[in-house]
């Protein structure tokens, strides 16, 4: 008989299937559950807030802790840091950064680059 892996550890509250590398491990102690099936990734740290998906490079992390969203979805970027105020948008180099923080707003769009250092003009 084929071992597709199971292990319950009821003790710890520990599930791990695998399926043949499916994989499914739910750590319900420190709620941690990690999916795989095969590299699509999924991973949920509920203690922290994170949150990666992946499927496959498609990526999305979301940190919730320190309010950090990145998206990626094959290098179009977006990166949100909301506990600083950083936007970094990209879209293959359209560029668009906001710094709500020190009021820096940068464009570019393919180098016609408008740069407003706000916080100059106080």
């Amino acid at each position: 008989m084929l071992t597709y892996l199971y292990v319950f550890d009821m003790l710890i509250y520990l599930y791990v299937f695998d399926m043949l590398t499916y994989l499914y491990v739910f750590d319900m102690l420190t709620y941690l559950y990690v999916f795989d099936m095969l590299t699509y990734l999924y991973v949920f740290d509920m203690l922290t807030y994170l949150y990666v998906f992946d499927m496959l490079t498609y990526l999305y992390v979301f940190d919730m802790l320190t309010y950090l969203y990145v998206f990626d979805m094959l290098t179009y970027l977006y990166v949100f840091d909301m506990l600083t105020y950083l936007y970094v948008f990209d879209m293959l180099t359209y560029l668009y950064v906001f710094d709500m923080l020190t009021y820096l707003y940068v464009f570019d769009m393919l180098t016609y680059l408008y740069v407003f250092p706000m916080l100059t003009y106080l």
